[in-house]
């Protein structure tokens, strides 16, 4: 496994407990009236079934593995789109605002979701968490075949 397949696994973990922490500590509604808690539910461990996290990876993986035709990565294509997941929940959490619904018009349907995750996630997604998803650049990880 290589060391940078070996990070985005680690930060995988990380944000898993992330999402985990966003949920125990959100409210019921917040101030628009939008059930955060409702809304994180089925992406924690534990909570509902996780369905939602595990059909967000698919989802991304997919696009993934159209994406990578004739290449060579240094990392599978779940981890590419775990890294991508996070990259988009990274850019959500800094957001002031909570995303307009039209971004699943213009976004990747797993985008879109990831950027709202993380999004909701802001309040306990911590800077450093941020720096390290973002320290991997994704347009290094992979060589053309020879």
């Amino acid at each position: 496994m290589t060391t940078n397949a070996k990070k985005i696994n680690k930060l995988w973990d990380d944000f898993t407990t992330i999402i985990a922490k966003a949920y125990e500590s959100a409210p019921s509604e917040d101030r628009a009236g939008h059930n955060v808690q409702g809304a994180l539910s089925d992406y924690v461990a534990g909570y509902g079934n996780r369905a939602k996290l595990a059909n967000l990876v698919d989802t991304e993986t997919k696009h993934e593995r159209r994406h990578r035709a004739a290449r060579h990565w240094s990392i599978s294509a779940e981890q590419g789109a775990r890294l991508i997941i996070m990259q988009c929940a990274c850019d959500g959490a800094d957001r002031k605002t909570m995303p307009p619904a039209t971004i699943f018009l213009t976004y990747r349907d797993s985008a879109a979701e990831s950027t709202l995750l993380g999004f909701l996630c802001s309040i306990v997604m911590p800077e450093d968490f941020k720096q390290a998803v973002r320290a991997i650049d994704y347009t290094k990880l992979h060589s053309e075949l020879k």
